[in-house]
């Protein structure tokens, strides 16, 4: 029986976040989960990230330390734990941990589930793609987004495009549209590729780079799922290449104002701004 390899880190629902993507992400993970510690800790959050061969933790760590400080969220000593798990532990554990998503006009679900309602819009997961199980708010805010606004928008790009979960949703919902999945770690450019094979779409257009890159070119729509230290470095970019609507997410409650602040140098329409437990998210009307 074929074996593989589990690695989990406790933290918090913040850094949570930004550690699943990250693992879901990195080189050789087939996997992740999330799970709460139960009543004795609610707000600490496990993730166990699953791979085809042991990681090397140093590197791992090293890597973490790096994303976690690029996101702004302040490095702790997270301690990460290896084990070896079986083929069938890993599919149960899987199993466990994936449940069916109803996300705005979207189902996301695995392929053991039912086939989706005839009103909702079917995304299967694959066992082993690097989607997290987490439900993040941030996504889910994007993703509402993207049913409400998708079907309109004739060209759509996902800044930070990580797993390409947000470039799939699109492509779902409005398949004439052109989308751009864009992100500067090359490793997720080639997941998100592979992702958008498995789940049947044809994303051609994958940059590996930093979104000061583009051109002379506007989206209808621009969704950018970060931190608000990387939007703040960005804000000038995206208002740039945003021809109709900019959607901004992986912004805390308590940090609306400094992100108001940022947003009062420019020109809009309109301004919604979307609530998610600690979370929220902008859509911008240009």
């Amino acid at each position: 029986m074929k074996k593989w390899f589990s690695v989990e880190v406790n933290a918090d629902n913040v850094a949570a976040n930004v550690i699943e993507e990250f693992l879901a992400a990195f080189d050789g993970c087939i996997g992740t989960a999330c799970s709460t510690l139960g009543n004795n800790q609610p707000d600490i959050i496990k993730i166990t990230a699953y791979f085809e061969e042991k990681p090397n933790l140093d590197g791992l760590q090293s890597s973490l330390k790096d994303s976690l400080e690029i996101s702004g969220i302040t490095y702790e000593n997270f301690e990460l734990m290896a084990d070896e798990v079986s083929e069938t532990d890993w599919l149960a554990k899987w199993k466990e941990y994936w449940k069916p998503q109803v996300i705005g006009p979207f189902y996301i679900a695995a392929p053991w589930h039912e086939n989706a309602p005839q009103d909702k819009i079917e995304i299967k997961i694959e066992p082993g793609m690097a989607f997290g199980t987490g439900g993040h708010a941030t996504t889910t805010l994007c993703i509402e987004q993207i049913g409400e606004l998708g079907k309109e928008c004739h060209s759509i790009a996902d800044i930070g495009t990580g797993t390409g979960i947000l470039a799939i949703a699109a492509n779902k919902i409005n398949q004439s549209a052109k989308i751009l999945a864009c992100d500067v770690d090359l490793n997720s450019c080639r997941i998100a590729a592979t992702n958008f094979e498995k789940c049947g779409c044809k994303i051609k257009s994958i940059y590996c780079g930093t979104v000061d890159a583009i051109d002379r070119i506007k989206f209808d729509l621009v969704i950018a799922n970060l931190t608000l230290d990387v939007i703040a470095g960005l804000i000038n970019k995206l208002f740039d290449i945003t021809g109709k609507y900019l959607v901004l997410s992986g912004v805390l409650a308590e940090q609306e104002n400094d992100l108001m602040k940022y947003l009062s140098k420019y020109e809009y329409s309109t301004l919604q701004i979307f609530r998610k437990q600690e979370w929220i998210a902008t859509r911008i009307g240009i």
